[in-house]
């Protein structure tokens, strides 16, 4: 049988740069450049001497390693090993891997009620999965026309995270037309919904519509024990549980159903009060979630509407993609779907009746209890900051995301009192199985603009103003040429932490004494680099309403910026003992991109 997925996969390779290996002085040097304005400078002068240390004896050795590995095949030497960095993580997915989003309601409100919505939605996932195992889904290229990389479309669909002790499975089931089917998850009840024919034909949304009827009239109970809390325990614990419904032959099949399911549905009869809670529920909720599963889409008793993904071998751009296909026609317009009211009907339907005895009650009770303190212990807050967006910040003749980080920047000093590291993923997708790199936010030049504005600010206006304000115009003008630098720097393939993962991944494997070189790789220059204080990511979408993931680190916040035209959303997530200092960097933020705007003039 033919593979058209190879369309998107390995007959791409020759139209795609393969990623390279830096220069291990050039990383060294960069890597002293970055970590120089998140540490004291003693801290500093003491890193430089283990930097030295490492590029006079271990280094070379580990670098001509890393070359030799990536110059045996034709793919990514980083992919497989970046793949296995989610696979052994070991807590709970929902904070340690997923991510979550809302659809904004403009774009869903027309489709009718949440049958209608689902069905409608289902048949189009459906067609780009179809389109996908063809070969028909349409190629990607830049604005220049230039290829760009597609391996990672194909694992959205029918795909799930497997959990094993020590080291989780990524599973991608055949690429089949036939008798294809999605989960459907209602009062902790699952179901199969059947969404090909045995032609391969997608099967209508008029008719999934009725099925899907069936399903939300079904009059049965919420289950006591909710299975699909087995996938929002830490992962060892999820493994026990699996091992335990797999010795049954009924579970055993109920489970390979829902890994083979192009993807699955949850709906609940609660609805959230406010756009942080509905995405405090879709991230880390796990009533009527799969968290394993790479692609759920959540449909609350309102018809909003949300989405959550395993992060392991996908990104957010394929991701938003996809969205932005089922909820837009290709001109940008809203999809426009005739309204009806199908009678319910089964005929597509079967209910997963789940077998538990005592011992996988037992445990799922210990993954109830994981999963609730998990939720209980995040807090998230959403603002969608409507003074101005992209537009006006182009005026200030910088790019939007340097302008944004400065502004981030800004708050955090004023917010915290300094300055500590922050991650920005670079999508490196112009490489063949490129995912991200990252460009750490904090510069010399920024932390020098931080200072220089803070001050100022602090004396107010006077007669020197003008003269004080053009220097600090031009501090600024100097700390978003870095920030955009730094960026263009890790798209070259020139970015450091890919590539000390990299070096320390072959240390692992290759070396007798792997701590030996702990001096370096475990230096607290290193960690303080590498903290995430703040992690960042950015996916401007117009469909998108919110977005977030879990910290990354437990004292520090996961934001979203989604930089629109007229406006900018922002999500935060921390952990709830840090609710405070979320709510004190989000005002911050607002303010200091008012104040920017003030200082540039821009209106």
């Amino acid at each position: 049988m033919t593979n058209h997925t190879n369309k998107y996969t390995t007959q791409l390779r020759p139209l795609l740069q393969k990623l390279p290996v830096p220069a291990l002085p050039s990383t060294l040097a960069t890597l002293l450049e970055w970590v120089e304005p998140v540490l004291t400078e003693e801290q500093l002068n003491e890193f430089k001497q283990i930097v030295l240390r490492f590029q006079q004896n271990e280094g070379p050795q580990l670098q001509e390693q890393l070359e030799q590995h990536a110059a045996t095949g034709a793919d990514s030497w980083l992919a497989p090993w970046w793949l296995q960095s989610y696979l052994t993580t070991r807590g709970n997915l929902q904070s340690e891997t997923n991510i979550a989003l809302t659809i904004h309601p403009d774009y869903h409100a027309h489709m009718g009620d949440r049958a209608h919505k689902a069905a409608v939605l289902i048949e189009g996932a459906v067609n780009i999965y179809l389109q996908l195992i063809s070969g028909r889904y349409p190629m990607e290229q830049t604005a220049k026309g230039a290829a760009v990389d597609m391996s990672y479309y194909r694992n959205i669909f029918k795909s799930c995270r497997l959990p094993a002790h020590g080291e989780d499975e990524f599973y991608v089931g055949a690429d089949t037309a036939e008798n294809n089917f999605v989960v459907v998850i209602h009062n902790s009840h699952f179901y199969k919904l059947m969404v090909t024919d045995d032609r391969g034909a997608a099967i209508p949304a008029v008719q999934l519509e009725g099925n899907l009827r069936c399903i939300l009239s079904h009059n049965v109970p919420v289950a006591n024990v909710a299975v699909e809390t087995a996938t929002a325990a830490k992962r060892d614990l999820s493994a026990d549980v699996y091992e335990q419904l797999q010795q049954n032959p009924v579970n055993a099949q109920h489970l390979r159903t829902i890994h083979d399911a192009i993807f699955t549905i949850g709906f609940s009869d609660d609805a959230a009060d406010s756009t942080a809670e509905q995405l405090h529920r879709a991230l880390l909720g796990w009533r009527n979630q799969w968290f394993a599963k790479t692609m759920q889409m959540l449909i609350d008793a309102n018809g909003a509407i949300s989405f959550n993904f395993e992060h392991s071998s996908i990104d957010g751009v394929p991701v938003m993609n996809v969205l932005n296909q089922l909820f837009t026609k290709q001109d940008g317009n809203l999809r426009e779907e005739p309204i009806s009211q199908q009678e319910g009907s089964s005929e597509l339907v079967t209910e997963l009746s789940w077998e538990q005895d005592e011992r996988v009650q037992s445990l799922l009770a210990q993954c109830n209890e994981q999963a609730q303190a998990e939720y209980d212990n995040h807090y998230f807050a959403h603002f969608s900051f409507e003074r101005f967006g992209k537009s006006l910040m182009k005026r200030g003749k910088v790019s939007p995301d340097a302008f944004f980080h400065i502004a981030l920047a800004l708050a955090q000093y004023e917010s915290t009192g300094q300055l500590l590291s922050v991650y920005e993923p670079v999508a490196m997708r112009h490489y063949y199985q490129g995912r991200t790199e990252c460009a750490r936010s904090i510069s010399t030049e920024k932390k020098a603009f931080v200072e220089s504005f803070m001050n100022e600010y602090k004396l107010g206006e006077d007669e020197h103003w003008q003269s004080r304000r053009q220097q600090l115009i031009d501090s600024f003008q100097r700390a978003a040429a870095a920030h955009t630098e730094r960026i263009k720097a890790c798209q070259r393939g020139e970015g450091i932490e890919r590539h000390l993962f990299g070096l320390n991944k072959i240390n692992q494997l290759t070396q007798d004494s792997p701590n030996q070189s702990d001096y370096f790789f475990q230096s607290q220059g290193l960690k303080t680099l590498t903290a995430d204080s703040i992690s960042t990511t950015s996916i401007p979408y117009e469909i998108m309403e919110s977005f977030t993931f879990a910290p990354v680190n437990s004292e520090g916040f996961g934001l979203y910026y989604g930089i629109l035209n007229e406006r900018i959303v922002l999500d935060i997530s921390v952990k709830k003992a840090n609710k405070e200092a979320a709510n004190q960097l989000l005002h911050s933020l607002c303010t200091n991109l008012e104040r920017l705007a003030a200082l540039l003039e821009l209106s």
